[in-house]
């Protein structure tokens, strides 16, 4: 048992866009839950509203697998997929809107300009093998353009499994990212730096034909101090249903509520935090 200091993530929607917050982890006012009784006095469980309390911050007692993001007073349904599909068979070649979607991201893995372990993770939302030859991946750069890979190789994903889109595909410079790793790529080919905004922005998957499988926006996860929580990714833990990952009202927004920073660690030595090509167990869901 060990305790966190409870943070929020803000997002703000602006017309048919969206604009990430600027202001993220903040020092946040406590959430309460109230439950609705019947003329009998019984509490409906499932019925809650939330409000914010006046109260600069709060220290709660997680468990070891928990974020610490936020509190709530119960948790949903687990919605984790199966680790195992026996006999799975190759998807047809066709995709649909949501069949990879983004599951994690490392938006910065260390302080200043030049950051070459940023990444993006990827998972295959169908019970069936996938082939994401042909697949894109972008992020906006500002105004200086767009940071994309079209994968040009067939990368076999099996259900549930994910992939890796990084700023460089060597373990030794990106900080031990395992297989598969697919590369950004600049106008002239090469591998590029610092391809996630700090201050948050979008990042979009496009199937072979055009079709815009995932869009979601990350926010920046700045806190109160001005800085940011280096090295550390920002995950979908992996026991949140699939309509809790992004916002009620807005399907191509992070759920702050839900999403995490992670707590385990990968790559030599353990600096850094998160879990590429593995699924997201070291944070539960909220």
């Amino acid at each position: 048992m060990f305790s966190h200091l409870v943070r929020t993530l803000t997002v703000v929607a602006v017309g048919t866009s969206f604009l990430v917050g600027v202001v993220a982890c903040t020092q946040p006012a406590a959430r309460k839950s109230k439950k609705k009784s019947d003329p009998n006095g019984e509490l409906f469980e499932d019925d809650y509203a939330y409000e914010e309390e006046e109260v600069p911050e709060e220290t709660i007692t997680i468990t070891t697998k928990d974020a610490g993001t936020i509190s709530v007073p119960t948790r949903p349904s687990d919605g984790g997929k199966p680790d195992v599909i026996v006999g799975a068979q190759p998807c047809p070649a066709t995709f649909a809107r949501g069949d990879l979607g983004v599951v994690e991201i490392m938006i910065t893995s260390k302080e200043n300009a030049g950051d070459v372990g940023e990444w993006v993770e990827i998972q295959n939302n169908r019970p069936c093998i996938v082939n994401v030859k042909g697949v894109t991946v972008e992020s906006p750069r500002g105004s200086s353009g767009v940071d994309r890979v079209t994968i040009d190789q067939d990368i076999i994903i099996q259900p549930y499994r994910t992939f890796v889109v990084a700023n460089d595909a060597d373990p030794a410079i990106n900080g031990g990212l395992p297989e598969p790793v697919v590369t950004f790529k600049t106008a002239t080919g090469t591998a590029t730096t610092d391809v996630l905004k700090n201050d948050g922005d979008m990042i979009t998957v496009t199937a072979p034909n055009g079709l815009i499988l995932d869009r979601l926006s990350y926010p920046d996860i700045r806190q109160t101090d001005g800085t940011r929580p280096y090295g550390i990714s920002y995950a979908l833990p992996w026991n949140c249903k699939w309509d809790e990952r992004t916002d009620d009202t807005n399907p191509e927004l992070v759920s702050a509520s839900h999403w995490s920073l992670s707590v385990g660690v990968y790559g030599p030595g353990g600096a850094r935090k998160g879990t590429p090509n593995a699924d997201n167990t070291d944070v539960s869901c909220y």
